[in-house]
């Protein structure tokens, strides 16, 4: 929920003894300072979960009911029963205002997005690259140089002559 230091920072003003193994103290002195700072939240992103056993609830109902309306906790900790006491897993809920998205199987989602953001790469070249429904090349322009391998049956690209010479010539 926020950097280590800070909760150092934060957790040293309730005057509590720290140690390794969590205690009342603790447990009671982390829950008021993720209260203080959840409600100035926009974002939340919780992936605290433990292989084999159940995610600690660390965000409260009453947590959630105190933060600003249009708020969003993302509960990556859902598969194991989530970090928020309100996730409903596989769901994007609101709850008192706040959105609570616990998504499932997050990393299946990635080949997906991948090709997405491949797609959106070929299609702004493409769009680069055609003018006025023209192809244009344009070896001024440093994308277009430096993309272009041949050319008029040339090599135009200067790492694909030296590759080329080096394979011509064994010189490595």
């Amino acid at each position: 929920l926020m950097h280590p230091y800070l909760w150092l920072k934060n957790i040293t003003q309730y005057k509590v003894t720290l140690s390794a193994a969590p205690n009342a103290g603790y447990q009671l002195c982390v829950k008021r300072v993720q209260e203080r700072h959840l409600k100035d939240m926009d974002l939340v992103v919780s992936t605290a979960a433990i292989p084999g056993r159940r995610a600690p609830v660390l965000i409260t109902a009453p947590m959630v009911h105190g933060m600003k309306h249009g708020a969003v906790i993302v509960d990556l900790a859902a598969e194991t029963g989530g970090n928020c006491a309100l996730t409903d897993p596989g769901k994007e809920v609101v709850r008192h205002g706040v959105v609570v998205n616990g998504p499932l199987n997050l990393p299946s989602t990635i080949p997906v997005h991948a090709s997405q953001m491949y797609a959106k790469n070929i299609s702004t070249f493409l769009l680069h690259l055609v003018k006025n429904g023209q192809l244009q090349i344009d070896f001024q322009d440093e994308i277009t140089r430096s993309t272009c391998m041949t050319y008029e049956g040339r090599i135009v690209n200067d790492q694909i002559r030296a590759l080329d010479y080096q394979l011509k010539t064994g010189d490595r």
